[in-house]
């Protein structure tokens, strides 16, 4: 909902390409950081493919335009998506959620796990994933004779796992330790390399439309003769 900012997700090489306001930097370019920075959790990761895990159990989500060299690094040229993930609580939590998208034959589950254990230590896991079977179709399956031979396939998918464990140590009321780590993985069978989801507020493409008024002001000065 961000204006001119596009996540698209990238099958090879850094596993995303970000870009804000026009600058950003290609999902294949897996040898250099990013134009817009992910900081997950304070950390600047500088690899797209942890956008993914990133949405997962999210506590709080900032899009910050502009350079922001100063409080984020160098690898912060236009902007940073910055990304708190959820912490163990005082209670015992579990989460579960899943569901099916019928136009790509795609289902998405995530859990969530939480609680504190004895004394002052707690602990958090969420895992979560996706398979869509049919996100990309080769329309030209049906007249290869020997498409099945050669290995194509009529339509292409992806799968990902993500999973955060999450371990928090507060012994006293000025000191606390947090561990997180974070585990991502994706594969996909060969088809497209990349995707972009677009968004639209109204359900429909916004119309550019440009309305301009002008004004004028007319002075009359007059002078004693």
């Amino acid at each position: 909902m961000v204006p001119n900012m596009v996540i698209a997700q990238g099958g090879s090489g850094n596993g995303s390409s970000l870009r804000l306001r026009g600058i950003g930097s290609s999902s294949i370019s897996a040898a250099f950081d990013h134009s817009v920075a992910i900081n997950l959790d304070g950390v600047v990761v500088n690899r797209g493919r942890f956008i993914h895990n990133s949405y997962m159990d999210m506590a709080q989500l900032e899009v910050l335009k502009g350079p922001q060299s100063l409080y984020f690094g160098k690898s912060a040229t236009a902007g940073v998506v910055s990304i708190m993930t959820n912490d163990p609580g005082d209670e015992f939590e579990f989460q579960l959620s899943g569901g099916v998208e019928t136009e790509h034959e795609g289902t998405f589950y995530e859990m969530v796990i939480s609680g504190p254990l004895p004394d002052t230590f707690g602990a958090r896991l969420a895992i979560g994933g996706s398979e869509n079977d049919e996100l990309f179709e080769n329309f030209s399956f049906d007249n290869d004779p020997n498409a099945a031979i050669n290995g194509a396939e009529e339509f292409y998918g992806d799968e990902s796992m993500n999973m955060r464990l999450t371990l928090l140590w507060e012994p006293s009321d000025n000191f606390r330790a947090r561990l997180k780590y974070n585990y991502s993985e994706f594969d996909n069978n060969g088809g497209g390399t990349a995707y972009v989801e677009e968004v639209c507020p109204e359900g429909m493409h916004q119309p550019t439309l440009a309305v301009g008024l002008t004004f004028q002001r007319v002075t009359t000065m007059v002078s004693p003769v």
